[in-house]
């Protein structure tokens, strides 16, 4: 399965890969960093005992998951998608002020997005 063209498709990616990733070192160095210190929070065992906590939670987890997928689509041009996603990293850093903002709240505000 020697196919000259699908040989050359899987060189020009590469290269494709290569060049973005030179092109745009100290952003995925950024992003690796905040990778690295997701991945770390991921593993530890978190406080889950109140509406509030489980929420943060989900919304912790959602993030994890966007963020490692903007490597994905960023070192293969995919910028718009990119986009879509760090908008959503927006959004949710938005939920969780609203959560956070007023500690009275926060576990009544935890409760409703959980039921949602």
């Amino acid at each position: 399965m020697n196919d000259p063209a699908m040989t050359e498709g899987i060189d020009q990616n590469k290269a494709f890969k290569k060049q973005m990733l030179d092109q745009h070192r100290a952003a995925f160095d950024i992003w690796l960093r905040l990778a690295q210190l997701m991945e770390e929070a991921v593993v530890k065992d978190r406080r889950l005992d109140t509406a509030f906590t489980r929420a943060i939670d989900l919304f912790f987890i959602e993030a994890f998951k966007s963020h490692q997928s903007l490597y994905l689509l960023c070192v293969v041009g995919h910028s718009e998608d990119a986009a879509t996603i760090a908008r959503r990293l927006f959004e949710i850093r938005l939920q969780v002020g609203y959560l956070c903002s007023d500690e009275s709240e926060r576990e009544k505000r935890g409760e409703e997005f959980l039921a949602h």
